[in-house]
């Protein structure tokens, strides 16, 4: 009895409807598809959430230089990561070694790959850092 008036609450009948879609059982029932398809909604959002913690889905962003992108390896590690993780998005942007080394301490890149010695700033990183980003190459 409760859950019909609940529902009653809830579902409101048209002014033309027929007798049988104003009825409270068919209001219970109507309120009763629509919370089994909220529920499935939300659960199917918890499984998406938890993949995105994981790291099962998302976007990986790398930066590399015009000459690292050209390495032989650069292709080959892409798409073996693409064919492992075909959930994630990888987003490249070829820029010049000094914007990756800045754009890595800022955190605005996932990895980074460049020709380049490491300059006085990334020396100078400590490893008690949290803004440091997960690779760099």
């Amino acid at each position: 009895m409760r859950f019909r008036k609940l529902a009653a609450g809830f579902i409101t009948p048209s002014p033309s409807s027929s007798h049988t879609a104003t009825c409270a059982a068919c209001r219970t029932h109507a309120f009763a598809a629509c919370a089994r398809n909220l529920l499935r909604t939300l659960a199917q959002g918890v499984t998406h959430a938890r993949r995105v913690a994981l790291g099962q889905v998302g976007k990986l962003h790398v930066a590399l230089t015009s000459s690292a992108a050209f390495h032989p390896l650069a292709p080959a590690v892409i798409r073996a990561y693409r064919d492992a993780h075909p959930d994630i998005a990888i987003e490249l942007s070829e820029i010049n070694a000094a914007e990756i080394i800045e754009m890595m301490m800022n955190g605005h890149v996932d990895a980074g790959a460049c020709n380049c010695a490491w300059s006085t700033r990334c020396r100078a990183w400590s490893p008690r850092s949290t803004s440091w980003p997960r690779a760099a190459v």
